[in-house]
């Protein structure tokens, strides 16, 4: 062998420890990049804020800490609302603080005590880290506190920019003196997958229990359990599922409510360039006071609507300073564009069995297209509607219904809801209906028919007089639910699946 070929061997070994060497600092420096890129684009719905306050790099290991800032107004109103109780004028928001601990790949890891089972990874980092409260915020709550740190975890990162992420919290305790409150938390489990560049997320979270004591009253959950699935395109697209086995509610003792076996999934997607949302759910049984009802379902479609002015709609409703504020602005500066590319609401169906009989309740609403040309209005959409909403009902829940009647139509003074409002009360007081109740209501071409019969106003003066009346006559019947629902929603509509 000769001289130069020696040279080069000893070269290229020199290169291959070199390179080896360097591969811990290149992979801390690849997982930093992904791990700040996939917190700038979390779903608007996660109502989190990510900043990265301090980072480390070292050659084998980092550190990190983030500031995670709740944007859920209900929960930062409460926060403020607490710390002027405590004389602070200018209240700060609620800050957690993410503390991270990272090893540089490459490696294999098992990690079967947090996956359950056993789990190779080959990736470019190992996260171990935890979520506390930020130091002022954690001074403050420190009366109903018991622990500091909430959650510990463990994120491995893949080579390909994909992460695995498990969260755990054995039990969280609060309590409030004061107002003689306290609970807890056990048995937080979560687990996150986030592919590269943070455009599907999808995960699992599980709690085993949640207590709450208010005085004498108290609140139990068990077996929580939430299941999600998203991924970005022109907004955030997917489905959550809610899984809840057990709630009961009981007050000096004696229960004042259970819930069994509730389960709800909500979906949202694009077809044909509108957003699709969907809510469904059901439940085993309800006993409420010592009566049971159930079991229950009901199934809610919102079709065509507009795609951009839903997510400017979605960001306006987290981004306003309050909960009711953020939905009034939205109610008012983006309702009419949302709905004006031919609008669908469809339930079918609502049914609970009670223990007077069974109620059903079951409606659809078509808007007309304004996609060409944006209404100025509400009214204009609405002047163009098409609706139809079938109720059955037990006679013994007839004053329920008129009580709900006052309430829903409280504050409207034009002559078509006084008309309606007269027609149905007269209706649910009239005693020789058949048990169930029935009641069929459709909206057409601007003329409102309830029972197969046309409504028609009298004038305003004398809808507000002691002279006023409703003149109904009966007609041909309007297009019914079944009819209806067949056009508008014959197709239906793909969602993702859980």
């Amino acid at each position: 062998m000769s001289t130069i070929t020696k040279q080069y061997k000893v070269v290229a070994i020199g290169a291959v420890i070199v390179a080896i060497c360097l591969l811990p600092l290149i992979f801390g420096w690849i997982a930093k990049n992904q791990m700040v890129n996939a917190f700038e684009h979390l779903p608007p719905s996660w109502e989190l804020e990510v900043h990265l306050d301090d980072y480390r790099l070292g050659w084998f290991h980092s550190s990190a800490v983030y500031s995670v800032i709740s944007q859920n107004k209900v929960l930062q109103t409460a926060y403020a609302q607490y710390q002027e109780t405590q004389g602070i004028s200018e209240p700060a928001p609620l800050v957690l603080q993410l503390n991270q601990q990272i090893n540089h790949g490459p490696f294999l890891v098992n990690e079967s005590e947090l996956f359950e089972s056993i789990h190779l990874h080959f990736g470019i980092a190992l996260v171990r880290g935890n979520v506390i409260l930020q130091e002022q915020s954690y001074e403050l709550l420190k009366p109903f506190l018991e622990q500091k740190i909430l959650l510990e975890g463990v994120t491995q990162i893949g080579f390909r920019g994909h992460w695995d992420t498990t969260f755990r919290a054995k039990k969280i305790r609060f309590s409030d003196k004061t107002k003689k409150m306290e609970g807890f938390i056990s048995g937080i489990h979560s687990k996150l997958k986030v592919n590269p560049h943070a455009k599907k997320i999808d995960g699992v979270t599980e709690i085993d229990k949640i207590l709450v004591k208010i005085s004498d009253k108290t609140l139990t959950l068990d077996g929580l359990k939430m299941k999600f699935d998203y991924q970005k395109t022109d907004f955030w697209e997917g489905a959550t599922a809610v899984m809840l086995p057990f709630v009961m509610i009981t007050e000096s003792e004696r229960v004042r409510l259970i819930i069994n076996e509730f389960r709800m999934e909500m979906n949202q997607f694009l077809q044909s360039e509108t957003v699709t949302l969907e809510w469904k759910a059901d439940l085993d049984n309800i006993v409420l006071e010592q009566k049971n009802f159930g079991p229950g379902s009901y199934q809610i479609t919102l079709k065509n609507l507009g795609t951009d002015i839903f997510a400017n709609c979605c960001e306006q409703f987290f981004a306003d300073n309050g909960f009711l504020r953020g939905a009034k602005k939205v109610r008012q500066d983006f309702l009419a564009t949302l709905i004006s590319h031919g609008f669908q609401l469809s339930i079918n169906p609502f049914f609970l069995e009670t223990p007077d009989g069974d109620l059903s309740l079951q409606a659809w609403v078509t808007l007309p297209d304004f996609s060409t040309h944006q209404p100025t209005n509400v009214e204009q959409l609405i002047r163009g509607a098409d609706g139809s909403i079938v109720l059955i009902l037990p006679r013994a829940r007839i004053q329920q219904a008129m009580q709900l009647l006052h309430e829903s139509f409280e504050g409207m003074s034009q002559p078509q809801f006084i008309a309606i409002k007269k027609w149905l009360l007269n209706d649910l007081q009239d005693n020789s209906k058949a048990d169930p109740y029935s009641l069929s209501v459709a909206y057409k071409a601007g003329k409102i028919f309830i029972n197969g019969a046309l409504i028609e106003t009298a004038p305003e003066s004398e809808l507000n007089g002691t002279g006023g009346r409703t003149r109904t006559d009966t007609m041909s019947p309007p297009p019914d639910f079944e009819s209806g629902a067949s056009t508008s929603f014959a197709t239906p509509a793909p969602r993702g699946e859980l």
